[in-house]
């Protein structure tokens, strides 16, 4: 969520995410879904993740779908 810090979120509670200062509901969202083909570990993921939270203007989040199959 931000450039040096990562929070995780369980799924059926996703809207404690509105809840964390580092959380801006006045940024633009981003959602990157991985767990098709991809873990979150992926390098794309944190690549991503890095130039969408050094914009400033992002919040950037990724969700593991592997994990609600």
């Amino acid at each position: 969520m931000s450039p040096c810090r990562n929070e995780s979120f369980p799924l059926l509670e996703a809207e404690t995410i509105l809840d964390s200062p580092n959380f801006n509901a006045s940024k633009k969202f981003v959602l990157y879904v991985t767990g098709w083909k991809k873990p979150t570990e992926d390098d794309s993921a944190q690549v991503l993740g890095k130039a969408f939270n050094c914009r400033d203007d992002y919040n950037f989040v990724v969700s593991n779908l592997i994990k609600c199959m």
